[in-house]
């Protein structure tokens, strides 16, 4: 446990650097694609240490990947509805990482290939996503919060049936 939350410093810095340089979408991409090549280097199982490595690369992949998505994530929002967009998609990532986990002790008693490959194909599925992603945020102003717009409120919530 304290090998993995050291191993979560570089990727805190490393998602938001990459964010702040290359944009978003970019670093998205370049998270997921990591995360896709250092699960396939685990599959082979070539030996303890190089299982080990692969298995630190994937823990700071995966934390530049969160690191970069809860940058991008409040970003892509308009202020009125932000908190609500962030706070549900925080729960069904709690309800994913509740599955993987699942997925994972399931499929590693019967060979950890399984649950390596089937994070790979969930890692290809997400950068299928982020290539598709339509807004990039980098250096843009924050909608709703510029001076003179004014946000949706209830009311016209309500009116339009969102």
């Amino acid at each position: 446990l304290l090998v993995s939350a050291l191993l979560s410093v570089p990727g805190f810095f490393t998602g938001t650097g990459l964010a702040e340089r290359f944009g978003r979408k970019r670093a998205f991409m370049g998270a997921a694609l990591v995360q896709i090549v250092t699960f396939c280097m685990a599959m082979p199982c070539w030996g303890t240490w190089f299982l080990y490595t692969a298995l630190a690369a994937m823990i700071v992949s995966s934390t530049t990947f969160n690191q970069i998505l809860w940058i991008y994530t409040p970003e892509s929002y308009p202020t009125y509805i932000r908190n609500t967009a962030v706070g549900t998609l925080n729960a069904l990532g709690k309800i994913g990482a509740a599955c993987g986990t699942f997925l994972v002790e399931t499929l590693d008693a019967q060979d950890i290939r399984g649950s390596l490959g089937t994070f790979v194909a969930l890692g290809c599925v997400l950068l299928g996503a982020t290539v598709m992603l339509k807004v990039e945020t980098k250096n843009r102003s924050l909608q709703d919060t510029k001076e003179g717009q004014v946000g949706m409120t209830y009311a016209t919530l309500q009116e339009a049936n969102i």
